[in-house]
């Protein structure tokens, strides 16, 4: 230690300067310096005592980590062995290759079959991915597909095509109720078509058919009420139309006793020419035979040349039922003089559209000896063009007479 004035140096005990007399600064040079050993060592043994306890923590947290870190390892490679195996069991690489196909079909449109493994994958793994989301979308989508081609057909009034296709697709989607309204609603549709059908078929005087139409729609749709009212309306109607129409005789001036030809056409095919006798006449009054005493008048026809001829007339059928009619006439004849000429016939014949209904040969035989000649199963319809006739065939100077037509139904 030192004198601060002359540079004295000093042993620290003085309070002056033995050389100066300058006053020495004992406590401030020494005090000072102790309390910051003091200081200083008493922050070494705090800092030390921190030291002690950060190193204590920091070990303890090592520790935690290490052991916290094998703990995560150890799970993790369990988790890991546990999932690879889970991943790659045969259930897991089924949902995955179920998924992935109903995926592409839904992508195709095929929604039908997309369904089907969309529902696959729920009964083995209801939580699987977002399955359930894409079993609805799938839904919404098959039902849209459905609708829209039930309405093709029904936009073409083919209402059980579009019945079939619902009905179908309620097995699928099974009490699907968009599906099911729209049904109903075709089937009211299609028992009114079929309804209409019905009548249509009773206005061409078809009733068998009308009645077969209610017939097919109760096949297809049930004992609906409706349809069954229906049908025994369709019946009732028909047996009352049957039975007026088996009253009437579609032949005009059938039995020639208005003695007016116009209803008749003759047609001469004879390539002989000669006198002869061709037309109606007042067979009572000149002592002639008109058949079953229905009246005078009959046709009557002669020719001392060999005679060929056609009678027609023209049916009206445009307010006659359809069904199964029977034709008949009489006639009789023979040569005037001489023995039977068998080979002189007349026949009766029917024709409709394109097809012709004849009789077999009805012979000539005698006088007075009446020929009943009948056709049955005649099928003709409302509006089909038909005629009602006899061939002659005769040879010279053979003399006959034809007499009550008919035409009606059986």
């Amino acid at each position: 230690m030192f004198c601060e004035k002359c540079g004295t140096q000093l042993n620290g005990q003085e309070k002056f300067c033995p050389k100066c007399g300058n006053p020495i600064e004992i406590e401030k040079e020494v005090k000072e310096p102790i309390e910051k050993i003091e200081k200083s060592s008493h922050a070494k043994k705090v800092k030390r005592h921190k030291n002690e306890k950060t190193r204590k923590k920091k070990s303890k947290i090592k520790r935690f980590f290490a052991i916290f870190g094998i703990v995560i390892l150890v799970a993790g490679a369990t988790a890991g062995t546990l999932y690879y195996r889970w991943y790659t069991s045969p259930e897991q690489k089924d949902l995955r290759k179920w998924y992935s196909d109903a995926e592409e079909m839904y992508q195709n449109e095929d929604y039908q079959d997309a369904l089907e493994q969309y529902q696959k994958i729920i009964e083995k793994d209801s939580g699987y991915k977002d399955v359930k989301n894409k079993l609805s979308e799938c839904i919404d989508e098959l039902r849209k597909d459905i609708l829209n081609k039930a309405k093709e057909f029904a936009d073409e009034e083919d209402f059980e095509k579009a019945m079939n296709e619902l009905s179908n697709a309620l097995i699928i989607l099974r009490n699907d109720e968009k599906i099911q309204e729209k049904c109903n609603e075709y089937k009211q549709s299609y028992i009114d078509n079929m309804c209409i059908k019905a009548d249509t078929e009773v206005s061409n005087g078809d009733y068998s058919a009308a009645i077969s139409k209610i017939e097919d729609a109760i096949e297809v749709v049930g004992n609906e009420d409706s349809l069954e009212e229906k049908r025994k309306e369709l019946e009732n109607e028909y047996e009352q139309a049957k039975s007026n129409q088996q009253q009437i005789n579609l032949v005009k001036n059938s039995g020639f006793e208005t003695g007016d030809e116009s209803d008749w056409e003759f047609e001469n095919y004879s390539t002989e020419v000669g006198e002869s006798v061709l037309g109606f006449y007042n067979v009572g009054e000149t002592g002639g035979d008109a058949k079953a005493g229905n009246g005078k008048y009959s046709g009557q026809f002669w020719s001392n040349a060999k005679q060929d001829y056609k009678l027609t007339q023209k049916i009206d059928t445009s307010d006659l039922i359809k069904g199964i009619y029977c034709a008949e006439v009489y006639c009789e004849g023979g040569i005037m003089e001489g023995p039977a000429d068998l080979d002189s016939t007349i026949q009766l014949y029917v024709s409709v559209g394109d097809s012709i209904y004849v009789s077999e040969n009805a012979i000539l035989s005698g006088w007075g000896d009446w020929n009943y000649i009948k056709m049955e199963n005649i099928p003709i319809s409302r509006g089909d063009d038909v005629e009602i006739g006899i061939f002659i065939d005769c040879a010279e100077d053979v003399y006959g007479k034809f007499d009550d037509f008919s035409l009606k139904l059986n």
